[in-house]
């Protein structure tokens, strides 16, 4: 029986509203040049799920100014290496401010985009689950008020 390590890391849906429009944040990863997805990272001894998305989303974009939708979590798994599980959970934050920062040098690029848009830029196809699920709640969250 072979050991399987396992991964956690948190991360967002981030999104912001403009022209009457829902603009989601997607980030191509320096070391992976081409690779554009969410902001995510790996969970730190001692902190919650949330904890971990917010300090990442500081760490990797600068945005601090964010409002978490409460009743949104999506969950993907992969295997990044062999022999390692990897779980990714997602939150939904919104922020009222487009000013991206690289406080890190994890990445290169970023993008403030439309659903439609924003889906064939994303490299993988578990990412645009993530945000059509995000897009979803947002619209059903939208008519339930």
């Amino acid at each position: 029986m072979s050991d399987i390590k396992h991964e956690k890391s948190c991360g967002a849906v981030i999104f912001k509203r403009g022209n009457d429009q829902i603009l989601y944040l997607t980030v191509e990863y320096k070391k992976e040049k081409g690779y554009w997805g969410l902001v995510k990272g790996h969970v730190e001894k001692g902190e919650t799920e949330h904890e971990t998305a917010r300090r990442e989303i500081y760490e990797e974009v600068g945005l601090k100014d964010l409002t978490f939708y409460d009743g949104f979590r999506a969950e993907i798994s992969y295997s990044p290496a062999p022999g390692v599980e990897k779980l990714v959970v997602f939150f939904l934050a919104e922020t009222h401010t487009d000013d991206v920062q690289y406080l890190w040098d994890e990445h290169v690029a970023h993008r403030w985009l439309p659903l439609d848009k924003i889906l064939p830029v994303l490299t993988y196809n578990l990412d645009r689950d993530v945000v059509r699920q995000a897009d979803e709640f947002l619209s059903t969250a939208r008519t339930s008020h």
